[in-house]
C-alpha cells in the first residue's frame, strides 16, 4: 500500500476485517478502503456508450497493486491462484451499445493503451438484459461447442434472462472471500505513513532512568 489511490469506483466489496475511511466535506462524501482485502469492485453506468466505457476502462485501470502474497502471508497449505488479478473487476450498465459494438471499442482501447496490464482490465462486463462479457484468466478454456478461447480474450455472449452474469459474480466473490480468510493482511503501514506532528503543549511522561 503506497498511497496511491484509483479513480472513482462505485461498488468496492471487501473482507470483514479491512478497514473503511468515510471523509465528508460539505454535500460530498469519499468513501476508501485498503487495496489489500479488496476482493471486488464494480464501475456502475446507467447508459454503457463507448464514451462511458472508456471512463470505466480507465477507472478500473487506476486500482493501485497490491502487496505481493508472499510465503509468510499465506496459510501454511492455502493455495490460492490469481491472486494478482484481485480485485474481481466489473462494469454493470442498464443500458448499453451493441456487444459488437462494445468488443470493437474494448479492442480500440486497449491497442491504444498496451501499458495497462491484463491485471487490470475488466472480469466481466454485464449490460442488464442484453448481454454479457468475460475476460478469460486461463489457458485451455472453451465454448460449450468445444472451441477454444485464448487467455486474455474478451469473450462475449448474449444473455437476456442476465442468469450467467449474476451467478458468475456471485460466485467469484464468494470464492475469494473464502480465499481472503488464509492470507494475512496488516493496515500498520496505513498508520505509520499518516503524516502526524507533536503539538508543542503535548503531554509525555520519560522512562525512569
Amino acid at each position: 500500500m503506497e498511497g496511491a489511490e484509483s479513480k472513482q469506483l462505485d461498488i468496492v466489496v471487501t473482507t470483514n476485517s479491512c478497514p473503511r475511511y468515510m471523509l465528508t466535506t460539505g454535500e460530498h462524501a469519499k468513501s476508501f478502503a485498503p487495496i489489500d482485502g479488496t476482493i471486488a469492485v464494480v464501475n456502475a453506468k446507467s447508459t454503457l456508450t463507448t464514451e462511458q466505457l472508456e471512463d470505466a476502462l480507465d477507472n478500473l485501470a487506476s486500482i493501485p497493486t497490491q502487496t505481493p502474497l508472499t510465503t509468510d502471508r499465506l496459510a501454511v497449505g492455502a493455495n490460492i491462484s490469481d491472486y494478482e488479478d484481485w480485485p474481481y473487476k466489473v462494469i454493470y450498465a442498464t443500458d448499453g451499445i451493441a456487444m459488437p459494438t462494445l468488443l470493437k471499442s474494448i479492442d480500440a482501447y486497449y491497442r491504444n493503451h498496451p501499458e495497462i496490464p491484463s491485471t487490470r482490465r475488466p472480469n466481466l462486463i454485464h449490460v442488464a438484459g442484453k448481454y454479457s462479457v468475460l475476460r478469460i484468466l486461463h489457458e485451455n478454456a472453451e465454448t460449450t461447442c468445444g472451441k477454444k478461447i485464448p487467455k486474455g480474450t474478451f469473450f462475449g455472449q448474449p444473455d437476456e434472462t442476465d442468469v450467467y452474469a449474476i451467478q458468475h459474480t456471485l460466485s467469484v466473490i464468494q470464492e475469494r472471500a473464502l480465499s481472503a480468510q488464509f492470507i494475512v493482511f496488516e493496515y500498520w503501514d496505513i498508520l505509520n505513513k499518516l503524516p502526524i506532528t507533536m503539538a508543542d503543549d503535548a503531554r509525555y511522561i520519560l522512562p525512569p532512568e
